[in-house]
C-alpha cells in the first residue's frame, strides 16, 4: 500500500505526463460537485420557503382596475366576501411574485436595519391568518394616518430593541414617513432575492387608481376549486381583464426555474463524475499496460493475484485522495466569496463527506477491471 502511494507521487511531481493531470481534475471536479450540491440546496430551500408562502392565502385574483366602467376595490372586495366558501378576502399592493420582494430601511430606537413589507388592507391579517399577540389589528383609517401605525412581527419588534412595543415609534427611510407600532402578529415570512427574514410589516395600503390590482382570498382547501370559479364570475365585467389561480400553483409555477435550474447543476455533476469515472478507467488500463513486465515480476516473485489488484485499487485510491484534498483546498478559498454573494449560502461538512464517499467510490469502480486485467499478467512476462 505504501508503495503504491510513493508511486503516485512520483507520478504526480513528474514535470512531463504521469498523474498530474488526473489529479488536477479530480480536484476541480471535486470542487465542482461540492460546490454545485451546496447551490442546489440552497436553491431547493429557497423554493420551498416560497411556497409556504402565504399558508392562508388559498386564491389570488388579478383585474384591471378600469374597463368599459368604474370598477372599485371597495365593490370587488364586498363581491368576494360574499361569495360562500370565502372567509376572508384583501387587497394588496402586487401580486404575490412580487408583494414579497419589498426590503425596506427603517430608523428605529436601536438603529438602522432591514425589514420587509407586505403592503395590504386591513383585511390582510384574517386572509393571511396571522395571529395578533400585542396591540390591534389594521383598521381602514390607518391608510390615511399622518403616522402610518404598523402591524410587525415578533422578530421586527426585537429588531427595535429592548422595551418595544406598541406605541414605539420608527421612520420608513426610502419612504420618508414616520411610523408606530400599532400591533405585533406571529413570526410571518416574506422573502426576495434569495433571502429570508422573519422580520416583517404589514404597512396600510390607500386605495389607489392603478392599472392591475390584486386580491387575495382566503378559503378552505377541498373548496378552492370551486372558489376559484365563483371569484373569476365575480370580478368579471364588459371590458375587464381578470385572472384567478390557486396561489400553491402559482408559487409552483414561480419556482420552476429554481428546479429547472438545480437540474442543470444535477446533470453538471453527473457528467464530471462521469467523465472522472473514463479518465481513472482509462490511466488505470495504461499504467496496468505500461506495467505488464512489472506486474509480472511481482508474480514470478511470489505476488498474489489478489496482491496485484489491491495495488491498482491502491494507486487509484491514493490519485483520487490526492485530488480530493486539492479539491477541499479549493472549496476552502471560494467558500467565503460565494457566502457573501448568496445569502444563506452553506456548505456541510457531510455534503463535503458525502461527495469525497462518492469520488473514492468511483475510482474504485474505473479501476477494478484494469486491476483484475493487471492480476491476469502470467509470470512468464518478465522473461520476454
Amino acid at each position: 500500500m505504501s508503495t503504491a502511494w510513493l508511486s503516485v507521487i512520483r507520478q504526480v511531481l513528474r514535470r512531463h505526463g504521469g498523474y498530474r493531470p488526473l489529479v488536477f481534475a479530480i480536484g476541480f471536479g471535486f470542487a465542482v460537485a461540492v460546490l454545485s450540491t451546496a447551490f442546489g440546496q440552497r436553491l431547493v430551500q429557497h423554493a420551498h420557503e416560497m411556497s409556504a408562502l402565504p399558508p392562508a392565502a388559498t386564491v389570488q385574483a388579478t383585474v384591471s382596475a378600469r374597463g368599459a366602467r368604474e370598477y372599485p376595490a371597495a365593490d370587488d372586495l364586498s363581491a368576494l366576501r360574499a361569495l360562500p366558501g370565502i372567509r376572508s378576502a384583501s387587497w394588496v399592493e402586487a401580486p404575490l411574485r412580487s408583494t414579497w420582494l419589498r426590503p425596506e430601511l427603517f430608523d428605529g430606537p436601536a438603529g438602522r436595519f432591514v425589514s420587509w413589507v407586505v403592503t395590504a388592507d386591513e383585511s390582510a391579517v384574517d386572509t393571511l391568518a396571522l395571529r395578533i399577540v400585542a396591540g390591534r389589528a389594521p383598521v381602514p383609517a390607518d391608510a390615511s394616518a399622518a403616522v402610518v401605525p404598523l402591524v410587525v412581527s415578533r422578530s421586527f419588534l426585537r429588531e427595535l430593541g429592548p422595551g418595544a412595543g406598541p406605541g414605539t415609534r420608527l421612520r420608513a427611510v426610502e419612504r420618508a414617513q414616520d411610523a408606530e407600532v400599532a400591533g405585533v402578529a406571529e413570526d410571518f415570512l416574506s422573502h426576495g432575492m434569495m433571502k429570508t427574514s422573519r422580520n416583517t410589516i404589514l404597512w396600510p395600503l390607500p386605495q389607489r387608481d392603478v392599472p392591475l390590482r390584486t386580491y387575495l382570498v382566503s378559503a378552505a382547501e377541498d373548496e378552492v376549486g370551486a372558489v376559484v370559479d365563483r371569484v373569476r364570475e365575480a370580478l368579471a365585467g364588459p371590458g375587464r381583464f381578470v385572472s384567478v389561480e390557486r396561489t400553491s400553483e402559482m408559487l409552483q409555477a414561480t419556482n420552476q426555474p429554481i428546479f429547472r435550474a438545480r437540474t442543470v447543476l444535477l446533470t453538471l455533476e453527473a457528467i464530471v463524475v462521469g467523465t472522472l469515472l473514463l479518465g481513472l478507467a482509462a490511466a488505470a488500463a495504461f499504467r496496468a499496460v505500461e506495467r505488464r513486465r512489472e506486474i509480472a515480476v511481482l508474480r514470478a516473485l511470489g505476488a498474489s493475484r489478489g496482491d496485484v489488484v489491491i495495488t491498482v485499487l491502491a494507486e487509484s485510491t491514493a490519485v483520487t485522495a490526492i485530488g480530493l484534498v486539492l479539491g477541499g483546498v479549493l472549496v476552502l478559498a471560494l467558500r467565503g466569496v460565494l457566502s457573501r454573494a448568496i445569502p444563506f449560502f452553506t456548505i456541510h461538512a457531510t455534503m463535503v463527506a458525502g461527495q469525497a464517499a462518492l469520488f473514492l467510490a468511483t475510482g474504485w469502480l474505473a479501476s477494478v477491471v484494469p486491476a483484475v486485467r493487471a492480476a491476469s499478467v502470467p509470470p512468464s512476462v518478465a522473461s520476454r
